[in-house]
């Protein structure tokens, strides 16, 4: 069932694309060739055109990265997840200076795992902090501590934090609890998450109150464990 639900998301995702970039064309097209004629709420009207079409666009491809995630078998190799943070702390650089964000980081340990899958991972929770930080400097503390045959690793922040009852809730796709227009992403951000770290074989949680922060939890194999037995595929 899981399996033909991503293939009707991709199909849809896929269909949605070609009319969306006639869409934005079209916009950008009358912005350039009636920019003296158009008074300025026309012009507002087809901004907000270009700037909601962008975002839908952003929607479209978290849809059909979440429906490929675990699809295929998967290439495990052994990771630093040291470098893996690097690379976020990189990739999430403009982010990170605009918000002030403060990002620590504690043991991190190597596993097993798909690289890219990984920056992904630890990205969107990174990114998931730094928009829910509400009036505060973001800081962010990412660690990991050996459970058994698993590392647990925890991604901290002082945000706004998020009801107990909303706390399965938040990793559906599409699923918004602080409202649409408070943060910028596309509500699909958790919901890769959790198919990234099931793929895996771990799972992923969070524990949080209203104005106290929030810790999202998720587990990973550690490289001997994983060795022995094979990754689960991810199941919606």
């Amino acid at each position: 069932m899981a399996e033909k639900s991503d293939e009707i998301v991709a199909l849809a995702a896929h269909d949605l694309r070609e009319p969306l970039r006639v869409i934005r064309l079209r916009a950008r097209q009358l912005l350039k060739s009636s920019s003296e004629s158009l008074d300025p709420e026309g012009r507002g009207a087809l901004e907000d055109i270009l700037c909601t079409s962008e975002h839908m666009s952003c929607v479209i491809d978290d849809l059909l990265s979440l429906s490929r995630i675990g699809q295929k078998p998967q290439v495990m190799e052994e990771v630093d997840t040291r470098e893996v943070l690097e690379q976020v702390v990189t990739n999430l650089a403009v982010s990170i200076r605009e918000s002030g964000a403060l990002i620590t980081q504690r043991r991190l340990p190597l596993v097993r795992a798909q690289p890219f899958r990984l920056v992904q991972l630890l990205q969107n929770l990174v990114q998931n902090a730094i928009s829910f930080c509400g009036d505060a400097r973001p800081r962010i503390e990412i660690g990991a501590e050996r459970r058994g045959t698993d590392w647990l690793f925890s991604v901290s922040d002082n945000g706004v934090g998020i009801e107990p009852r909303y706390h399965t809730e938040i990793f559906e796709p599409l699923r918004r609890v602080h409202g649409p227009r408070t943060v910028v992403g596309t509500g699909v951000g958790l919901a890769i998450s959790r198919r990234i770290v099931e793929s895996h074989g771990g799972r992923i949680w969070v524990s949080s109150e209203p104005g106290r922060g929030s810790t999202f939890y998720f587990t990973l194999p550690a490289p001997e464990a994983a060795r022995r037995a094979p990754m689960a595929r991810a199941e919606a």
